[in-house]
């Protein structure tokens, strides 16, 4: 919007739309057109080649977990076969993950039951219009980063999760700093929006 029409609008009592702000991260997109949303992934990342936990029961929404990580396919499968039907594995280890919850009562984030943020300082956001939540320390799973903050945001009768997962210094990925994973996670995160 030009500087000339910004100030025409304000000056009739509207309030100009600041510009979305775009990534400060250089990345590539990865879009889920299944499920509706767009995140970026910063250099090194990728989709997992685990298999994305979809569940479509008929007449409800789809569930689903997907994963972003940085671990080669490699060393992704040595994991998977080491640890199988372990949850708490390195295979999730420095990940993060989108998680799908149905939402019948198709609450926002904002009335989500607080139960789900247990012992987590919540703060009220919007995400492409929609109220969604920030959690710090968001508890998805059983082992979130320290310090790391979750995005919770409903769409319809879904409830989307997007948070950083697993850190766990004796499962740190070769070649990666605690610091740079924490970082280029929360970009991931911050990232996060809707596609339709």
């Amino acid at each position: 919007m030009s500087g000339a029409l910004a100030g025409g609008l304000a000056g009739c009592g509207a309030r100009p739309v600041p510009p979305r702000p775009s990534p400060t991260f250089l990345g590539t997109p990865y879009e889920d057109a299944f499920l509706g949303y767009r995140v970026v992934l910063p250099p090194g990342w990728r989709r997992s080649t685990h298999p994305r936990l979809t569940r479509q029961t008929p007449g409800s929404p789809p569930t689903a977990n997907e994963i972003f990580t940085v671990r080669t396919v490699q060393d992704e499968e040595q994991q998977v076969a080491c640890c199988l039907g372990d949850t708490s594995s390195p295979t999730l280890a420095y990940t993060v993950i989108v998680q799908v919850l149905e939402n019948p009562r198709r609450l926002d984030a904002q009335q989500w039951p607080r139960s789900y943020y247990q012992g987590t300082q919540v703060t009220p956001v919007t995400v492409g219009g929609r109220p969604a939540v920030r959690a710090k320390d968001s508890p998805v799973g059983n082992g979130p980063a320290p310090g790391a903050t979750g995005l919770w945001v409903g769409r319809d009768d879904q409830m989307f999760i997007v948070s950083p997962l697993y850190f766990v210094p004796a499962w740190l990925p070769p070649g990666w700093t605690e610091a740079k994973l924490a970082y280029d996670a929360q970009q991931i995160v911050d990232s996060f929006e809707f596609t339709r």
